[in-house]
């Protein structure tokens, strides 16, 4: 049974780090409202192992550390700031988790130790030429029958136009959004033996989420 959005505003918002900056705050607390954090968090069984590309401030993990009861989390993430306010935020958690620094090339070796990889909107933030190379690479460092989810914005739908505003708004870049079909035949190419598509449109976001298992 899927989570309201308000019970998970209501929980981003409980542990939402007191020091932090106003669109920080904006962002944790009503991403709920723009994001498929229900669809994603009921694809996760209970007591797995969650490693997150592109962690953030620890949102969506904090999410599965409250409804998924874990075994343990790991976020990967480029920016030092987010990292930070990931740590502050899994200080108010008991469940095992870490937090590093991703310099963009080298993913973490301890990946290949996790059942539930999550690439959550960080693909479009990836330049169209490296995208594939980057999924290459995740591939390779998987662990056999582990699970790749990717949720991020469809460019077949010209809505995603929408969510080029919203990058040029809150990061200053214009995102290169996948093609899920595409995207889909390139994830079969290289190996994965079983993908689950599904689309929801959320405030004029158009999202697909694809779910790959090695």
């Amino acid at each position: 049974m899927s989570i309201s959005k308000q019970e998970l505003i209501k929980t981003l918002q409980k542990y939402q780090p007191k020091k932090i900056g106003f669109i920080d705050k904006l962002k944790i607390s009503y991403r709920p409202m723009v994001c498929p954090f229900d669809d994603l968090l009921d694809i996760i069984p209970e007591h797995e192992s969650i490693f997150d590309i592109g962690c953030g401030s620890g949102m969506f993990l904090s999410l599965v550390a409250t409804y998924k009861n874990p075994e343990k989390v790991y976020g990967i993430e480029i920016d030092d700031k987010l990292i930070e306010n990931a740590k502050k935020i899994f200080k108010n958690i008991n469940v095992p988790s870490e937090f590093k620094k991703y310099n963009g090339n080298i993913l973490p070796q301890e990946i290949n130790s996790f059942k539930y990889i999550t690439l959550i909107d960080v693909l479009h933030h990836i330049p169209k030429y490296n995208q594939i190379i980057f999924l290459k690479n995740i591939f390779d460092m998987m662990n056999e029958e582990s699970i790749l989810i990717i949720k991020d914005i469809d460019r077949k739908n010209p809505l995603h136009y929408w969510n080029k505003i919203h990058d040029m708004v809150f990061s200053g870049e214009i995102g290169s959004e996948p093609n899920s079909v595409e995207l889909q035949n390139e994830l079969t190419n290289m190996g994965f033996k079983e993908i689950t598509k599904s689309y929801r449109t959320m405030l004029l976001y158009p999202h697909f989420t694809l779910i790959c298992q090695k």
